[in-house]
């Protein structure tokens, strides 16, 4: 298979892409991660106070007080029912990016990042990641189910595109992720590999 003007630019494209996202500071892999915070000196003595109460580090004052919070502070889901932030954060929780990304723009994509709102757009707008449920009267999706699977199998590609769309180099490029996208970014067996997926 000889390779065409087009094919050759949209890899270039695919690589410089890729190449964004790998220059992006990497995140740690560590089960905890370390916060610097400046608090008001009545509010460290408020937590000093919590933690010899308690018997708990700062610490535990600081994560048992984040998980109070959630529990009373509601949101308003893209359905429109009320759920705290506790049961937002334990459903759409996961270590995976490309799951709580999806998760959370199916259910609350208010609370999204700009990337990640632009990811989710990507995702959305594709037409081939979600299989729309609960039609409205004009026919438009109200929920989702997504594909995870082959969303997590070319999320490379979708995060390259939504960052893309978050930085908005190029207001004529299609931000849109087809079946040709992803032969032309992963290779030709990637169609077959995600099969099973779609």
């Amino acid at each position: 298979m000889g390779l065409t003007v087009n094919s050759c630019a949209f890899k270039v494209r695919a690589i410089e892409e890729m190449r964004a996202i790998m220059a992006r500071p990497k995140k740690s892999d560590q089960p905890t991660v370390n916060v610097s915070l400046r608090i008001d000196p009545k509010i460290k003595f408020a937590i000093d106070l919590l933690c010899r109460e308690q018997k708990r580090s700062i610490t535990g004052v600081i994560e048992w007080s984040i998980m109070q919070a959630l529990k009373s502070q509601m949101v308003t889901t893209s359905k429109g029912d009320e759920i705290s932030m506790f049961q937002l954060m334990e459903w759409a929780w996961s270590p995976d990016e490309a799951e709580r990304v999806t998760l959370l723009g199916i259910v609350a994509p208010h609370i999204l990042s700009h990337e990640e709102s632009c990811i989710w757009a990507v995702i959305k707008s594709s037409g081939i990641f979600l299989t729309p449920i609960d039609l409205d009267e004009r026919g438009m999706p109200k929920s989702y189910t997504p594909k995870m699977g082959f969303i997590k199998l070319v999320w490379p590609l979708l995060k390259a595109r939504g960052y893309r769309l978050a930085e908005w180099s190029n207001e004529y490029q299609s931000n849109i992720v087809t079946e040709t996208d992803i032969v032309e970014f992963f290779g030709e067996d990637m169609l077959k590999e995600a099969e099973p997926f779609r």
